[in-house]
């Protein structure tokens, strides 16, 4: 794509995406029997907060997998960017391309979460 075509997108569209991944993280809470209200309201802050979420997810899925792919370090970036951290871009590149992602402060985060996943697919399998 050029960068002078557009793209056309109707803000319906972007509700059916916020709301696909509203019920999705639903599903996830539910599936670990954790209970969730999901209340939509006007007032969502935003689709940033839930794609936010959503890369929180992926990341703490990626080491549970074991997957250290594309996705995990966009993922990553992503996370390390965000409110959250607010790490400069200089400070994501040294961590990715130095290989001390599993030092970072979000990996430390993210592997105890991981790492429960295991106790926790292992008790619903029982």
């Amino acid at each position: 794509m050029r960068n002078h075509d557009h793209v056309s997108i109707k803000i319906s569209s972007l509700c059916w995406i916020e709301v696909r991944i509203l019920d999705f993280i639903k599903k996830i809470f539910t599936y670990f029997g954790i209970p969730l209200a999901v209340k939509k309201d006007e007032s969502i802050k935003s689709t940033t907060d839930l794609l936010l979420f959503s890369n929180i997810l992926t990341f703490i899925f990626k080491i549970y997998h074991h997957e250290y792919d594309t996705m995990y370090y966009h993922t990553y970036a992503s996370i390390a960017r965000s409110f959250l951290f607010s790490l400069s871009d200089q400070e994501i590149f040294q961590t990715i391309t130095g290989k001390r992602i599993t030092e970072s402060s979000i990996y430390q985060l993210a592997e105890p979460i991981a790492k429960e996943l295991d106790g926790l697919f292992r008790r619903r399998n029982c």
